[in-house]
């Protein structure tokens, strides 16, 4: 392991770690600090929707990043939120004329957004927000199965609600803080937990599914991926492992990697694409997590990769976007935005939408050759957002 590998992983340890409070003590050694977020978005219809890290939800135009709509906290609401797990739309979308879109935040509350087609018109509004729990701290996103909604906290817990009447229909212990966003398959919800297990609980009772739950040797913050019968999620330990998602045992793993896995894995139904925090993506057979091709872009990668068409689309806290063939890693294009993308990816299938530390969120279409071209950027701490010109990072 070189020196170069061992500060980037300390430095990205700190600026994570600290940024959501994760160790008390260390907060009392940097004075007072309030969490930033890591926003991504989801995409409805023809608009992004966004929490950001100027402590508000908006929606922006896909082609031209204009600003739709906006709610704004005001100084009471507005301490501590900080948006880190992805928002979710309760249905699919596509020509829907109204839905809800949840948020999760930092402060510990769940924000839920409704939207719909007036007269041809996309009327957004602050529906509900709910206190989660006790009100500790939300790193991970939510997610729904029918008419349950499923949330974890910090304190611990994976919370469902029934959507009805926003009551809880029961609640699932570990021993440590949940940041993960949770996977579900069938009527099984899989997260991982710092107290570096795994679980599967069944969301009709909330009750575990496998006769206990799958350890590992450190945190769990990334995703899981559920592919056909098996589970796979990467470790604080370093490792990559494939799960059965029926007994919970061990059925492959990766180690070589060696660094910490934050993001969550993608894959294209036959290979896992999964980013480590050593700067190294890493494509993997799904059968026994046998290396097939890596590539080092020596910059941690944070975010969760997402593909597009035949090329895998990834950023790194360097500052640059980048594509590779999913077949061989090869062909590298970059963009290089000179900021620090840590977020994770959101596409409409034509271009890729991210936010950076600048207070920026920016477009970009993603050629068939894997070129990019950053086509607007909005500015979410700016009173005019979206600069009519600007200097083109690609």
């Amino acid at each position: 392991m070189d020196y170069r590998y061992v500060k980037e992983q300390i430095s990205i340890y700190w600026v994570l770690i600290v940024a959501v409070f994760f160790i008390a003590t260390s907060l009392s050694c940097v004075g007072s600090s309030a969490p930033i977020g890591l926003p991504a978005g989801v995409i409805v219809g023809e608009s992004l929707y966004i929490g950001t890290m100027d402590k508000d939800i908006r929606s922006l135009n896909l082609n031209t990043g204009e600003l739709v709509w906006v709610h704004k906290f005001d100084n009471d609401d507005g301490s501590n939120i900080a948006f880190y797990g992805d928002p979710f739309v309760n249905n699919d979308c596509e020509g829907c004329t109204s839905g809800s879109i949840y948020f999760t935040s930092y402060n510990g509350n769940l924000y839920i957004v409704r939207f719909e087609n007036v007269n041809g018109q996309k009327n957004s509004k602050l529906d509900t927000d709910i206190r989660i729990g006790a009100g500790q701290p939300i790193v991970g996103g939510s997610v729904l199965i029918e008419e349950s909604l499923m949330v974890p906290s910090s304190d611990g817990k994976l919370y469902a609600y029934d959507l009805d009447q926003f009551t809880k229909a029961w609640e699932f212990p570990t021993s440590n803080k949940i940041w993960t966003t949770p996977t579900l398959k069938d009527s099984v919800v899989y997260f991982g937990s710092l107290d570096q297990s795994l679980y599967a609980v069944n969301t009709i009772n909330g009750t575990l599914a496998w006769d206990k739950p799958f350890k590992t040797n450190a945190a769990i913050v990334s995703r899981p991926l559920i592919l056909d019968q098996t589970v796979y999620v990467g470790s604080f330990d370093g490792v990559f492992y494939g799960v059965d998602t029926e007994t919970g045992l061990e059925k492959a793993r990766f180690s070589d990697a060696g660094g910490w896995y934050w993001g969550g894995a993608i894959t294209d139904g036959e290979t896992i694409f999964v980013g480590s925090l050593n700067g190294s993506i890493y494509a993997l057979n799904k059968f026994d997590l046998s290396l097939k091709w890596t590539i080092d872009v020596k910059s941690s990668i944070v975010g969760s990769p997402i593909i597009l068409s035949d090329k895998l689309v990834f950023s790194a806290s360097d500052g640059r976007l980048r594509t590779v063939n999913l077949s061989d890693g090869q062909n590298m294009r970059q963009c290089k935005l000179d900021i620090k993308l840590k977020s994770n990816l959101v596409s409409n299938g034509k271009m890729v939408f991210i936010s950076g530390d600048d207070h920026s969120i920016r477009g970009i279409i993603v050629n068939s050759n894997g070129n990019l071209n950053e086509e607007w950027v909005h500015y979410t701490n700016k009173e005019d957002p979206v600069p009519r010109e600007f200097d083109r990072s690609c």
